[in-house]
């Protein structure tokens, strides 16, 4: 669990995570719960019991359209969004869905055998479609757990098929992914 504090009104919030996943939000008595896509973890729908109190869906870079209800803090692939530049801050470094690009140079320099880790500004080696970043460090390749045919018989693609869940106040949770960082 998370805890956020408002500096001036004072106003405390709760966010529970599930396997790097938002799942809840918890304020002044109310749960909002966070429903993720199970690709990019990206925020696409908040309830509040059986009310929907924000959805949207995310071109590939970040930016929403079809957008209804009140913004929650927390939107494209989880991370939070800052409502006066509406940057994302993604702990490292502050990215701009309106470029595609972060704000500052990435301190690791990228790998001479993989051309796209040479621009330090990009996001996700330019392939937001197949991986996230969860640090503003590293692109990180993400699976659906559905094995295509035949992965499973095969020694080298069968470690990538098993489904990755977790347990939550006694609840198994699919989080309908298995991650790997882009070494």
């Amino acid at each position: 669990m998370l805890y956020e504090k408002t500096l001036g009104t004072g106003a405390v919030n709760g966010y529970v995570y599930a396997d790097g996943l938002l799942i809840t939000k918890l304020s002044r008595g109310t749960v909002c719960y966070y429903h993720q896509d199970h690709h990019l973890g990206g925020t696409r729908l908040v309830t509040e019991g059986s009310q929907t109190k924000f959805s949207t869906k995310y071109q590939p870079y970040g930016t929403q359209y079809g957008t209804t209800g009140t913004d929650p803090a927390y939107k494209y692939t989880g991370k939070p969004q800052s409502p006066v530049t509406g940057l994302y801050y993604y702990g490292a470094r502050w990215y701009d869905q309106n470029t595609g690009r972060f704000l500052t140079r990435d301190p690791n320099h990228g790998r001479l055998s993989n051309p796209q880790s040479q621009n330090l500004c990009i996001y996700v080696l330019n392939n937001p479609l197949r991986y996230t970043d969860p640090t503003g460090l590293y692109a990180m390749l993400t699976y659906p757990t559905a094995c295509p045919a035949g992965w499973k018989d095969n020694p080298w693609l069968s470690w990538m098929c098993p489904s990755h869940s977790t347990t939550i106040l006694g609840l198994n949770v699919d989080t309908g992914l298995k991650r790997r960082y882009w070494a």
